[in-house]
């Protein structure tokens, strides 16, 4: 195309304006946005919708209670449990408290009825409410034909991807002055640059998901956190002692896998190294995408122990009192096709004597198998 008279940004066109930086992001300062340095340089999944969407899916329950106001003589052949759909007909049980096995010979909704004492150890005189029974598998006739059939549905979960932008502007003759310290244009670069790291770090810990559509005539989204994520491992602790923190250790490592990143508050990093001495090594920050780390070693299994800039409040209340223990081999950042963080150049007006930037992202968060992270909070002293 020919341009008559001078050339300029509005002459230039929209492709050349985009610079790709989704790796410089990870160069500057690692430890303001430690969960994203992570995400986007190793956990980093496209998504080609808006909305994003995963199905979970748990082992068939094995374990149930007994749902009876009162004590079963060893010749009771019947009981309420919570859940008769654990059950079927052909399943082996234990009461886990008497140690009695016991055969189902049938299932009526949540009714069972068993043949008492079906093994080596005799009838309990005493079955109470809320005994726990374990399924140890089922027990077939020789040359029956196969035992029923049960199984757990999927869940599908999903959150949104959030439009991240942080726009700068600086005027020509800003940008053409001397200045200390080198030219404005690249140090806002520069700053900016970790200033939309660490708005993405926020909304991927604490963010609520949201569709709005009320506002105008596109939606606004905002994706999910994972705060709001996590349900099953959730414990309030004022004063935390080495024993909660094993019990919630236990809790976070029951599911999932062996190592485990803890982002910890600065006051929750102080209780870990009043009990830790001995139990804490450093990580080389090469094995880490130079986020500083400490190894913390449990019976449980092993946890990294970051500490969080932004879970920062020197007496503890709100934030300064969390900790997210979270399983990296089930945490993904969804990045739009074509979005990744991106710098966009010269955005102003052609007419404008000055120079518009910004860096945009659009992502959200994938947290699967809510059971396998954990959350420790209101932490404001220790023991």
């Amino acid at each position: 195309m020919s341009i008559i008279g001078s050339r300029g940004t509005g002459n230039i066109t929209s492709s050349r304006r985009v610079l790709d930086v989704p790796e410089k992001i990870f160069l500057l300062q690692p430890d303001a946005a430690p969960l994203v340095q992570i995400l986007f340089k190793a956990k980093k999944k496209t998504t080609i919708n808006p909305k994003f969407t995963w199905y979970e899916r748990d082992l068939f329950p094995k374990r149930d209670q007994i749902n009876d106001s009162k004590t079963h003589t060893s010749t009771e052949t019947t009981f309420t449990v919570d859940h008769g759909s654990y059950f079927k007909a052909g399943d082996v049980i234990k009461d886990e408290n008497t140690g009695e096995q016991m055969y189902v010979s049938s299932v009526s909704s949540n009714v069972l009825t068993v043949i008492r004492g079906w093994g080596e150890t005799a009838a309990s005189s005493s079955i109470d409410d809320d005994d726990y029974l374990l399924v140890l598998g089922n027990a077939n006739e020789e040359g029956a034909s196969s035992p029923g059939l049960k199984s757990e549905t999927s869940t599908e979960v999903y959150n949104y991807v959030q439009d991240f932008r942080s726009p700068f502007e600086i005027t020509d003759i800003l940008m053409n002055s001397e200045l200390y310290g080198g030219g404005d244009l690249q140090n806002e670069r520069v700053i900016k640059l970790v200033e939309h790291k660490v708005d993405l770090e926020r909304a991927l810990l604490f963010g609520e998901r949201k569709l709005d559509t009320s506002t105008g005539t596109h939606p606004i989204r905002s994706t999910r956190g994972a705060v709001k994520f996590i349900s099953t491992n959730v414990t309030t602790a004022t004063t935390i002692t080495e024993t909660t923190f094993e019990t919630i250790l236990e809790g976070a490592f029951a599911y999932g896998s062996g190592t485990k990143v803890l982002f910890a508050s600065a006051k929750l990093v102080s209780a870990i190294n009043y009990w830790g001495r001995g139990k804490l090594r450093t990580v080389p920050k090469d094995e880490t995408y130079g986020i500083s780390v400490k190894e913390y070693l449990s019976a449980h299994g092993t946890l990294l122990v970051v500490k969080h800039r932004l879970l920062t409040n020197s007496s503890g209340a709100n934030y300064g009192g969390y900790g997210l223990i979270l399983d990296m081999d089930k945490i993904f950042v969804r990045v739009m096709k074509n979005l990744d963080t991106k710098l966009r150049t010269n955005l102003q007006n052609n007419d404008e004597t000055k120079e518009k930037d910004e860096y945009r992202t659009v992502c959200g968060l994938q947290l699967n198998n809510e059971e396998a992270h954990a959350v420790v909070k209101g932490v404001v002293a220790y023991s």
